[in-house]
């Protein structure tokens, strides 16, 4: 037994430590919007409510802008058995900037920056006999099939989300993902 879980060898970490995973990432960017002169003002679209030119979220048509930005993120994912992981990721960024970005803005009067809980979720994975069935709780990666067309990479999903794929050759399979997300 001693042997097996290697007690006394000067070099040997506990078990647990092999089924955590701690990655992360940051990003500094120089980032610049330049407008043409003869943009109609944002007001204007603001105030266009009925029209397929509203935007309520615009606030900038004409004055250009230049700026450098920062994201950090560190997630840490544990197998706690295997059939459970548990996933939490802390990002940057103001909520305030939308439900996609966690850059920060740099230039903010010399105060701390924010951080939030960008997601946090429990992965239940069946035995082998029901391979290919999945279900994330909590706030999870987008579960769904997409591009960045239909949903950026950084949107979390709140709730809970079931996937079931199957492979009938290897290159030939079929999936289905289902969940429910309240939104407030």
């Amino acid at each position: 037994q001693a042997k097996g879980e290697r007690w006394g060898q000067p070099d040997a970490l506990p078990d647990w430590i092999g089924r955590i995973r701690v990655s992360g990432d940051i990003r500094a960017r120089a980032q610049a919007e330049f407008f043409d002169e003869h943009n109609v003002p944002a007001e204007i679209y603001r105030a266009q409510a009925g029209s397929p030119a509203w935007s309520p979220d615009l606030s900038n048509t004409t004055t250009d802008r230049q700026r450098l930005t920062l994201r950090g993120r560190v997630e840490v994912d544990a197998k706690l058995s295997d059939q459970v992981l548990a996933g939490l990721r802390i990002a940057t960024g103001n909520t305030a900037n939308g439900a996609t970005s966690t850059s920060q803005t740099l230039g903010n009067n010399f105060n701390r920056y924010t951080l939030g809980l960008d997601r946090a979720y429990i992965r239940w994975q069946p035995p082998v006999f029901m391979n290919g069935v999945s279900a994330d709780f909590g706030r999870m990666a987008n579960p769904f099939y997409s591009t960045d067309l239909a949903w950026p990479d950084d949107l979390a999903f709140d709730g809970v989300a079931a996937k079931l794929s199957h492979a009938f050759a290897p290159q030939r399979s079929a999936f289905i993902t289902a969940g429910l997300f309240p939104l407030e």
